[in-house]
C-alpha cells in the first residue's frame, strides 16, 4: 500500500466533532483519495442514514471507526507522520508529526 505524499502532513481531515456520523465519511474519503479500498458494514450505512442499531450494530460501528479506519489511515499516512487525534485537541484527527520517527 502507498503512503500519502508529503503535502497531507500537518493537514486535519475533521476536527471540532467526535460523532461517529461525521468521522466516518470524512475518513473514508482520505482512503477514497489515496484509492485504498475498504468494507464498510451495514451497521454504518445504517448510522448514516440516521436509523436506530441495537447493540451489536454499534459495537460493530465503533470497531470500523476505531480499529479499522485508523489502521488503515496509519498505513498510509506520509512517511514520519501518523494519523489520529492532535496531540493539543482531542477532536483535529489528521496527520501529525511523529516526534518518535527518527529520518534515516
Amino acid at each position: 500500500m502507498n503512503r500519502l505524499d508529503k503535502d497531507w502532513m500537518g493537514r486535519s481531515v475533521s476536527s471540532a466533532t467526535l460523532r461517529e456520523v461525521d468521522l466516518i465519511p470524512a475518513f473514508e474519503e482520505v482512503l477514497d483519495a489515496a484509492g485504498v479500498e475498504y468494507d464498510r458494514p451495514a451497521s454504518v450505512d445504517k448510522l448514516l442514514l440516521g436509523q436506530s442499531l441495537t447493540d451489536d450494530e454499534s459495537e460493530e460501528v465503533g470497531f470500523y471507526l476505531n480499529e479499522e479506519l485508523f489502521d488503515q489511515l496509519n498505513e498510509i499516512a506520509p512517511e514520519g507522520t501518523y494519523f489520529g487525534s492532535h496531540p493539543g485537541d482531542g477532536s483535529d484527527f489528521g496527520f501529525w508529526e511523529d516526534d518518535d520517527h527518527e529520518e534515516e
